[in-house]
């Protein structure tokens, strides 16, 4: 008996009487879904829960999922081709070893292989937590280069405020090579660009407010090894310029990547344009700082609202008061030659921002460490609190319209109906399921092209529901579909009693179930 054709008016009978299903009373996974995302998939790494890099769509279902090795050191994410560029922690090698120390990046394609690794770790330089894709095919990477006491003194760093050593931050501009393996193309190194105010008869010497775009060697937050803790990079293709986060300064710094090796190391590579806190170079006091530990420096891209502006998720680590993390957007002042326009005596503007994000109540916001926020074509931010593994959404006016918790814990996955992880903002390691980041991809993203983009089930644990072929915890007419898509096939997701055939009793099964899941 054929039964397509009836089946078919009665499915979409059945997808006009039934309203989708609403996301009502979860504790983990999409615990909030008002509608008026922006569509499309986000990926994230957990930084210590597994191994894994999900690919999630808006409903909480894992797209596709990636297996490596070796912990992330931090940051993912997917090339135009749909492979994903990971990087990771190989663990020793190297006797620097700070926050998100990583070594290794690797990219594998869609269905996990391994196409490509590159190592840049030793004793004299380590990558760490953040890298770019460019488009011509290269990766910039930020790194460590350690320095002798000896090398820091002769810079002119004052003496005792520091260990045995100093690392300052460089950037790499890497060209992959085979299947393992890549030639640096080109390199800046902030140590070329230095500036101090302890020693005349030492080189560099100068009033720090005298040289703004240089980096004043003896400002500090500590006496860690860690001079800089560089945490975040964005390129922008239109100016061909590098944006870069130093939470230590807390300050983003901008310099030219159209520049040749030599160049960079000279004048051409001073900083073009920094923000966040004019004390460290002279031009302010304490009240005039505005960022406090903050990541994920990125640049508004063209055709989305707030463009060429930039955000930053500012983390409130040491901010007055009440500490609390805001999403701030400034508007650097740009000139028509690609360079930023600052007075004699002056900080670098604006004064103000031109927009944040603070939660209704502030301190119900806080993430000290890692996380992120990025713009979204609809105007919406997509925000990252990772130290608590929570992603959510909010629109222009600060509305909070969807928020995904991530399901691990110490124990691994969770089950639907758990009380979230514990942890809060107080620092690495504060949370089972924290995460560095959340990078959305729109649908017409080129490395979606050709893949099978079916979403399969979330990540956390349901109890089972018969029929719930989506996923989405309702049986429903988009279960229906599939099965009749599929009908008189061998398509073992539709074949519901494992017969070998979609058929009539398939369907019987379906019926049997309709309904949300309990």
């Amino acid at each position: 008996m054929n039964f397509k054709k009836p089946l078919a008016t009665l499915f979409f009978t059945i997808l006009i009487a039934v309203p989708a299903a609403a996301q009502n009373g979860n504790t983990i996974g999409v615990v909030r879904d008002d509608g008026g995302t922006q569509t499309g998939y986000w990926l994230f790494a957990p930084l210590t829960a597994n191994n894994n890099t999900y690919l999630m769509d808006s409903e909480g279902r894992v797209v596709n999922d990636w297996t490596s090795s070796y912990r992330p050191a931090n940051s993912v994410y997917l090339t135009s081709e749909g492979d994903l560029i990971r990087t990771a922690n190989p663990g020793g090698g190297s006797t620097i070893n700070g926050g998100a120390a990583g070594g290794r990046i690797e990219r594998r394609s869609w269905d996990n292989q391994l196409e490509w690794s590159f190592s840049h770790i030793s004793n004299s330089y380590r990558l760490h937590h953040d890298v770019e894709l460019l488009p011509n095919g290269n990766i910039l990477c930020i790194a460590w280069e350690s320095k002798t006491s000896a090398q820091a003194t002769a810079a002119g760093r004052i003496p005792g405020t520091f260990g045995s050593s100093l690392w300052p931050d460089k950037i790499i501009e890497v060209q992959p090579t085979g299947t393992s393996g890549g030639t640096i193309v080109w390199e800046w190194h902030a140590w070329d660009h230095l500036v101090q105010d302890y020693n005349a008869s030492y080189p560099n010497f100068g009033e720090p407010a005298d040289h703004p775009h240089r980096i004043d060697v003896n400002y500090r937050a500590n006496n860690s090894s860690d001079w800089m803790h560089c945490n975040g990079m964005d390129y922008n293709a239109e100016l061909d310029q590098i944006m870069i986060s130093s939470r230590n300064f807390n300050e983003v710094w901008i310099i030219d990547h159209e520049t040749t090796t030599a160049e960079a190391a000279g004048p051409a590579g001073d900083l073009l344009y920094r923000w966040g806190n004019p004390v460290a170079y002279d031009r302010g006091s304490t009240a005039d700082r505005r960022f406090f530990g903050q990541h994920n420096p990125e640049w508004i891209r063209p055709g989305m609202p707030g463009y060429p502006g930039i955000t930053v998720f500012n983390n409130g680590n040491g901010r007055p008061g009440i500490p609390y993390s805001s999403i701030d957007e400034v508007m650097p002042p740009i000139l028509r030659d690609g360079t930023y326009q600052i007075d004699s005596t002056n900080p670098f503007g604006p004064t103000r921002l031109s927009w944040t994000y603070v939660a209704p109540i502030p301190s119900s916001f806080y993430s000290s460490f890692i996380s992120g926020a990025q713009r979204q074509r609809n105007g919406n931010t997509l925000i990252c609190s990772g130290a608590n593994g929570q992603v959510f959404e909010v629109e222009p006016d600060g509305t909070e319209i969807w928020r995904y918790i991530v399901p691990l814990d110490n124990g691994g996955v969770m089950n639907q109906g758990e009380n979230p992880p514990s942890g809060g903002g107080g620092g690495p390691g504060s949370g089972p399921n924290t995460i560095f980041r959340a990078e959305r991809y729109e649908l017409n993203f080129a490395g979606f092209s050709g893949k099978d983009m079916t979403p399969g089930p979330p990540i956390e644990n349901y109890p089972f529901c018969n029929g719930d072929l989506n996923y989405d915890r309702m049986v429903d007419g988009a279960d229906l579909a599939i099965i009749l898509t599929n009908w008189d096939t061998t398509n073992q997701t539709a074949d519901l009693n494992d017969d070998g055939l979609v058929d009539a009793a398939d369907m019987g099964i379906l019926f049997a179930g309709w309904g949300p899941c309990d």
